[in-house]
């Protein structure tokens, strides 16, 4: 039994929520539409192809979909959260 309780005080800081890491950005007045539009339900990390399916550029949600991929090998493992700025 303690060998239990040790292993869930070992354990335990993994499994407490991480806040997510909040990333300033430009305001753009369609750019969440764009983003979403463009992941289409899709996790950012598991984006290979980046041909565009929305009209207009499309290069800052690239940016930040590779962003987050970089952040991801590096070794950051929390949820990115973007948050515009006027």
């Amino acid at each position: 039994m303690k060998y239990l309780f040790c292993l869930l005080i070992l354990f335990s800081n993994a499994l407490v929520a991480k806040p997510a890491l909040v990333i300033d950005i430009l305001s753009n007045e369609n750019f969440s539409e764009r983003y979403s539009a463009f992941l289409n339900g899709r996790d950012a990390l598991s984006i290979t192809d980046f041909t565009a399916n929305t009209h207009g550029s499309h290069l800052e949600i690239v940016e930040m979909i590779l962003l987050q991929q970089a952040l991801y090998l590096g070794g950051e493992t929390r949820p990115v959260e973007f948050r515009a700025q006027s």
